[in-house]
């Protein structure tokens, strides 16, 4: 199977227009052909497929054409994108070595993976969203496309990889995995996500290890979208209400949505990860956000609770962000939660009333 270029040339595609350049435009400013500009947009011509270099030298070139930095940088994110989803669509139902797989390289962030699911979910990287659109004439893709079999061989790989990568030495590797076939709505694979749920659930009883914790979280968030929230309230009942695992819960999302700032390979340095070493607003500010996000509001409002008590002063210095989660708190209050939620929130309030004050 031919190396999977969608996403980059995409990424590509919204740069250009989010600068306001036609194709014709786009090749005259940086100097290549038009048709090497089309081959980048449809994927025949991957831009994983330049040097090193040369990808750095047209990020630069289209920031000097009006692109803004952060969003330039997501073509060099959906190089990366690409690579893993080409490696699934190689292999399909057959196993990499976990010394080769992409996935097992690095501990992702929100944005990486958001460039992954894009073909799944339509849904792009805010930075993305936030250019300006091209007007265009008849019916357009609204995501990088993968055809319906490639979407089975991406879910397939997804799941032979996480069934083959036993032991704590492919965790990392195991976890991506799971957390990737949340994104699958076949019938089967909610099956098999379940399964395993049950399974990890078994052993974190046994062993209160942080990485079984983070890993049984993973799993939960997977379920949790096709609308099981029982396996996420059981971990925030059993596991993340431990001091060890809220700690190490709030230290991924501070790795997750990039408020810590270094990349790392192993679950301990980013669970053990001294909390100093980040700051908490960024993280506040995603988790008051979603206070009402249906199957995952019970995980948000006990990690801002959670991240609240360990940082009172949070609230006390930034009023726009007490404003806002006073607002979240009345939409949350309405939605399906726990008993434990609905009592966290009540604290919730009663700390933003304090600082009000």
């Amino acid at each position: 199977m031919a190396e999977s270029a969608v996403i980059a040339g995409y990424v590509f595609k919204v740069l250009r227009e989010g600068v306001e350049l036609t194709q014709a435009e786009a090749a005259e400013r940086l100097s290549v052909d038009l048709s090497t500009i089309q081959g980048w947009e449809s994927g025949r011509r991957p831009l994983g497929s330049l040097r090193a270099s040369q990808l750095l030298g047209l990020r630069s070139r289209l920031t000097l054409l009006g692109c803004p930095i952060r969003a330039a940088d997501q073509l060099l994110a959906a190089v990366e994108a690409d690579t893993i989803v080409s490696t699934a669509l190689e292999a399909g139902d057959r196993p990499v070595p976990p010394q080769l797989h992409p996935l097992a390289a690095v501990i992702h962030r929100r944005t990486l993976v958001n460039l992954i699911t894009w073909p799944f979910t339509g849904l792009s990287p805010l930075v993305l969203r936030e250019l300006p659109k091209a007007r265009r004439r008849g019916p357009v893709a609204d995501r990088p496309l993968l055809s319906g079999t490639e979407q089975r061989r991406f879910f397939d790989h997804m799941r032979v990889t996480a069934e083959l990568a036993s032991g704590p030495e492919h965790s990392v590797l195991r976890r991506q995995a799971v957390f990737l076939l949340g994104f699958d709505r076949r019938p089967e694979t909610v099956h098999w996500l379940l399964t395993r749920g049950q399974v990890v659930m078994r052993r974190v009883a046994d062993d209160l290890d942080l990485s079984s914790g983070i890993e049984l979280r993973s799993t939960a968030l997977a379920l949790a979208r096709y609308g099981d929230v029982e396996p996420l309230r059981y971990a925030i009942d059993h596991v993340l209400s431990h001091e060890r695992h809220a700690v190490a819960n709030l230290n991924y999302w501070a790795y997750w949505l990039g408020e810590s700032s270094e990349l790392h390979s192993r679950d301990d340095d980013v669970l053990e990860a001294p909390v100093s070493s980040w700051g908490g607003t960024k993280v506040m500010a995603h988790l008051i956000d979603r206070l009402d996000t249906p199957g995952h509001a019970d995980l948000n409002i006990h990690s801002l609770w959670t991240l609240i008590r360990a940082r009172q002063h949070l609230l006390a210095d930034h009023p726009h962000l007490r404003q806002a989660a006073e607002q979240k708190l009345e939409q949350a209050g309405v939605i399906d939660l726990s008993e434990r939620s609905r009592k966290e929130l009540a604290k919730l309030s009663a700390a933003i009333e304090l600082a009000n004050h």
